[in-house]
């Protein structure tokens, strides 16, 4: 009679840690820099205030060895063009496609930070004004998408600051995100459901 006593404890106690593994938080830390003089990303993953892995990452030469300057002269050309409107535009379309997933994604985490800052400046004062502006519009976009299904613990910080008379452009990302582990668990085995039945269609 004892040993099955013993066997009840046991088997509540592992659904109980269950329970409060599957209700833990994992906290998410992501930094993007993109520079002339440096372009890397790091990511932390916390769990039970254990850091279980962090590694900064080099991209030097990753997408192509895409450069400042090839940046720069592509914001240049769209703007000299007139196409800033429509570039926009496709933009939406390109974000609306994956809407679904996006939100699917972003309902179950928790905004705890959110801080994109980014300096532009090319050798024309207008095309600089210009592009500093469509920047803010896409920015705002963006917040607008993640803030509607996922509040932010704190107001996001984004800022655009347009140098003129000089050609520059970096780009600083960081935020910081919460999700229960159960959340992300189920979240993932719907993502890949999706995927397979989008395959077979």
């Amino acid at each position: 009679m004892l040993w099955k006593v013993m066997i009840i404890v046991v088997m509540t106690m592992m659904i109980i840690l269950a329970i409060l593994l599957l209700t833990s938080k994992v906290y998410i830390h992501i930094h993007y820099v993109y520079s002339q003089a440096d372009h890397h990303i790091y990511v932390k993953f916390r769990f039970l205030k254990i850091t279980l892995f962090q590694r900064e990452i080099t991209l030097d030469g990753v997408a192509g060895d895409i450069h400042m300057d090839d940046i720069l002269q592509f914001i240049e050309s769209i703007i000299r063009e007139r196409e800033v409107g429509k570039k926009m535009k496709n933009i939406w379309k390109e974000l609306q496609v994956l809407k679904e997933e996006m939100k699917l994604i972003i309902r179950t985490v928790v905004f705890q930070e959110f801080c994109w800052k980014t300096n532009i400046g090319v050798q024309d004062a207008m095309t600089t004004g210009i592009a500093a502006g469509a920047l803010w519009a896409v920015k705002g976009t963006a917040v607008g998408l993640v803030y509607q299904p996922s509040p932010f613990k704190r107001n996001p910080e984004i800022a655009v600051y347009p140098s003129f008379q000089q050609q520059v452009f970096r780009t600083d990302f960081s935020c910081m995100v919460s999700v229960k582990l159960g959340q992300a668990i189920r979240v993932t085995n719907k993502l890949l459901k999706n995927a397979t039945i989008k395959k077979h269609t």
